[in-house]
């Protein structure tokens, strides 16, 4: 649904962490594929996007849509298994408390940050600014 003009909208997500990413959707996945995602894939937990009005404009110029989106992020964001391997938070979690889809991917060599792409939201925002 889309509201009028003037209308606004305030979406309050709870974060475990935020990390700024300045870039495009590679950049995202590459900190979604990292030991940032290590938390919410041990929570079963969503993720969170905010992408800049510049980066959602050339997007959709170029025919992305959410949808599109959260399959990249999905796809390229993995998190490689033996990050979560050698990581201090697998040794702290004994291996049945992680969700089942996490060690399942892990013998597939990456993992994604969360279960299914719709985990995912994608919220465009921020400063309305042009690079050169």
């Amino acid at each position: 649904m889309r509201g009028r003009q003037d209308q606004n909208t305030v979406t309050v997500p709870r974060a475990e962490s935020t990390i700024n990413v300045t870039g495009g959707l590679d950049e995202l996945a590459s900190v979604m594929g990292s030991a940032a995602s290590l938390f919410a894939m041990l929570h079963n937990g969503k993720v969170a996007v905010i992408v800049a009005p510049f980066v959602a404009r050339k997007l959709a110029r170029e025919g992305w849509d959410k949808a599109d989106v959260k399959r990249h992020l999905d796809t390229h964001g993995r998190v490689p298994a033996e990050t979560w391997r050698d990581s201090w938070i697998r040794g702290a979690v004994r291996e049945a408390e992680w969700p089942a889809w996490v060690p399942e991917a892990a013998r597939d060599g990456g993992i994604p940050a969360v279960r299914d792409p719709e985990d995912i939201t994608v919220m465009v925002a921020g400063a309305d600014l042009e690079i050169p």
